[in-house]
């Protein structure tokens, strides 16, 4: 892979990452609200800039769309997996 690959796969990693805690706050904002908005739009000023700032292409961008879907998309998993573990715990304790 050249140099220019391992930029997009880092930056490509860097907004998956940024993007999961996003997507856990997000999990339980209502569905047009200004959180969700917010915690979708947030890193995108930052990933342009970077993007800019490297001189890569437009063409990227796709690359890093993906990225950031699927970090949001893995925080939303792990929120509602997390709910759920809570609430078969709630209901344990209740049960007991």
């Amino acid at each position: 892979m050249s140099s220019t690959g391992w930029i997009v796969a880092d930056i490509a990693l860097f907004v998956f990452v940024i993007n999961i805690p996003l997507g856990r706050l997000r999990s339980g904002a209502k569905k047009y609200s200004w959180r969700n908005f917010g915690c979708i739009l947030a890193p995108v000023p930052m990933v342009v800039t970077i993007r800019l700032t490297l001189g890569l292409s437009i063409k990227i961008a796709p690359v890093f769309l993906l990225a950031a879907i699927a970090g949001q998309r893995l925080g939303l998993w792990t929120a509602a997996r997390a709910e759920s573990i809570n609430n078969e715990e709630g209901c344990d304790e209740k049960g007991a």
